[in-house]
């Protein structure tokens, strides 16, 4: 029997867009799916558009919560699915024609595979068929995603250098979420890069599909909380800091340290220091606690930081790294 791909797709202000994701569902050559729509309490005709969509197709399930985000409301539609894959779709995305064909037949075909994930488009909601690569780098033709897959690189270690599967990529067993737990409900951003580290340091076993049928596309939009630069910056220093709770390989742990030391050059000091007071309760060893320690030390805004810069140009790279910001 073919296996069910239940796709999660919370709303939240987004029921202008409800149609076209559903209608992107709809269109799949994979008919073994359902879908939940999760009202995570939206102010707008989310309700209406929900309603709409199940009487279109009884494939559709809608539920209504109080609003708690978007990992709370991915997390009611998770319980409240059947499906042996999981796709997360958010309401203002599409996903290609092919996509679930292609990735549920993979998962079908290899037992040892944990999750697949395919490139990504990107468009402004004025230019729908005005195709981009990425949204917010400087080069929009760039192709990360495909880029980044190519690298021989361990999933972890790429995962903790950048989110390389935008949310609406992968399609993953349901089974991960016994060994990687369900999304962090205390996250308001970038809770799915969490999650995907947090699959990836189980020992996941990952693929990328570069085929183009496999690709999802994402709209770009004023109302998207992803174009708020300095918010989003600040939630993946606080997103990084929480990883360091679980992270279990030593290379990652020293990777994400570094890219830690990065973000805490652009804090106050008293920010740092509460940044790093927090790190300490998750710090393994003399070495780590010696790299907060330096970063605390003399990092940039200490007043020691230019004194120190001999000094610090003759420690290890991931203390140099997390001192010099």
């Amino acid at each position: 029997m073919p296996s069910t791909v239940s796709v999660i797709i919370p709303c939240y202000r987004q029921a202008r867009f409800l149609e076209d994701c559903i209608h992107s569902l709809r269109a799949q050559t994979y008919p073994h799916w359902e879908a939940v729509i999760v009202d995570d309490g939206s102010p707008d005709d989310t309700s209406l558009a929900g309603a709409r969509a199940v009487a279109l197709d009884n494939r559709v399930k809608f539920i209504q919560r109080s609003n708690g985000g978007p990992s709370a409301a991915r997390n009611a539609g998770l319980r409240a699915s059947k499906g042996a894959y999981i796709q997360f779709l958010d309401a203002d995305d599409r996903l290609k024609p092919d996509k679930l064909f292609r990735h549920a037949g993979q998962l079908d075909s290899d037992p040892t595979l944990d999750l697949v994930y395919g490139n990504a488009w990107y468009y402004e909601d004025a230019e729908p068929e005005k195709l981009i690569r990425q949204g917010f780098g400087s080069d929009p033709h760039e192709d990360w995603i495909a880029a980044a897959a190519a690298q021989p690189v361990a999933p972890l270690l790429q995962l903790v250098q950048q989110n390389t599967m935008p949310i609406c990529s992968p399609v993953f067993r349901r089974s991960l979420l016994d060994r990687a737990g369900f999304m962090d409900e205390s996250m308001r951003a970038l809770e799915d890069w969490e999650f995907w580290i947090r699959c990836a340091n189980t020992g996941a076993r990952i693929a990328f599909d570069a085929a183009p049928e496999a690709e999802c596309l994402i709209r770009l939009h004023a109302s998207s909380a992803s174009q708020d630069r300095a918010f989003m910056l600040g939630a993946e220093l606080a997103m990084r800091v929480s990883c360091m709770r679980f992270l279990l390989d030593k290379r990652a742990r020293r990777l994400m340290l570094a890219r830690i030391g990065r973000h805490l050059g652009g804090q106050e000091t008293a920010e740092r220091l509460a940044t790093l007071r927090q790190l300490k309760k998750s710090a393994r060893g003399i070495e780590e606690r010696a790299a907060l320690w330096t970063a605390c030390t003399f990092g940039p805004g200490t007043g020691l930081h230019d004194f120190a810069k001999p000094v610090i140009g003759r420690l290890p790279w991931h203390f140099r790294a997390l001192a010099a910001g």
